[in-house]
């Protein structure tokens, strides 16, 4: 307990103005002499040196960035979502290195192959005329790069962070995906 008070103590102090030797003034005489050098002990503890208090998270690798779901400029109102599940591989000095999978999902109209930049929405005029169908492909992800292997799905992660006009997908063949805001987020 004497050691959470010194915490939440120390806190205070770095908060607002007070000076640990003030704060220790204004405290009740059965805690200021249980401790009485409390400006000395808080500042020792609330050192990551001592690792007394928990490391500060870390940040999630970019390839993760491309996790969510997404509004493709060239076909408006399907489904675009790509999940990414870091797993373990062995590069060619048969090292084990850490590589990102990505799924992409998503719905289309028409038929599969039916062309290179094919614009269509899937809208219920361009459903009933062509049909909806699904579709799923497995990619890879390095850093900001993704490539699903098929010549097609090439591209680099935009950021407005970096300088970017949007958030989402830059893919090779001029098309983007605008990453939609989380759910959870605020």
């Amino acid at each position: 307990p004497l050691l959470l008070l010194i915490l939440a103590l120390a806190a205070l102090c770095q908060a607002s103005s007070l000076t640990f030797s003030r704060l220790h003034s204004l405290l009740p005489p059965s805690i200021s002499s249980a401790c009485p050098r409390v400006e000395i002990l808080a500042p020792l503890l609330l050192s990551p040196s001592l690792l007394l208090l928990p490391p500060p998270a870390s940040a999630a690798p970019p390839e993760m960035r491309f996790t969510g779901t997404y509004d493709d400029l060239l076909h408006p109102s399907c489904v675009r979502m790509i999940t990414v599940v870091p797993t373990q591989a062995v590069d060619a000095k048969s090292r084990k290195v850490k590589v990102f999978r990505a799924t992409f999902r998503g719905t289309d109209v028409g038929p599969a192959g039916i062309g290179d930049k094919v614009m269509l929405a899937c809208d219920e005029e361009s459903i009933k005329k062509y049909g909806l169908r699904e579709f799923e492909f497995e990619g890879r992800i390095e850093g900001g790069s993704v490539d699903a292997g098929d010549g097609i799905h090439e591209g680099e992660y935009a950021s407005v962070k970096d300088g970017d006009s949007f958030e989402g997908i830059r893919w090779k063949d001029g098309n983007r995906w605008i990453k939609k805001p989380n759910v959870d987020e605020p």
